[in-house]
């Protein structure tokens, strides 16, 4: 069974792990290249999941999880300049073990809640522009592009 719960400190590592993964698997898809490491900007972000006054800190980042495994995550975070007023979901990933097994719906579910908790009247999504993909998943699930 999948809970969607907040990230806690001592899975820091394992969110890393899934965030370096789905870069990984961003890069095979897309350029057909198999991509062991992280760039530069990526890496920047996955250094700041450890941070507590980061947007992409553990404590902006929900985990679906199976049972003690991390079946997914959502990184959202406040909105600032033109995206102030709203909640902006950067990263959605879903371990290949889990994929097609609703966790992403979960997790999307989850960050619109919180949305509601912050008081924040809506989820933006940020979507690669190559991301075909995405934006089908989303258009599906009711969200529209911007």
């Amino acid at each position: 069974m999948i809970i969607v719960n907040y990230a806690k400190k001592e899975q820091t590592a394992a969110i890393k792990d899934l965030m370096i993964a789905a870069n990984s698997d961003a890069y095979s898809r897309y350029w057909g290249i198999e991509c062991l490491s992280i760039n530069e900007g990526s890496e920047k972000v996955i250094q700041e999941v450890d941070l507590e006054d980061s947007p992409y800190s553990y404590k902006n980042i929900l985990v679906a999880m199976n049972g003690d495994n991390i079946a997914g995550i959502a990184v959202s975070f406040e909105g600032e300049g033109p995206m102030a007023g709203e909640l902006i979901l950067d990263c959605l990933t879903v371990h290949p073990l889990y994929r097609q097994k609703s966790v992403a719906r979960r997790l999307l579910t989850a960050t619109k809640e919180r949305a509601g908790k912050l008081k924040l009247p809506r989820v933006g999504l940020l979507i690669d522009e190559d991301d075909s993909y995405g934006e089908v998943f989303c258009s599906n699930i009711g969200f529209s592009c911007a």
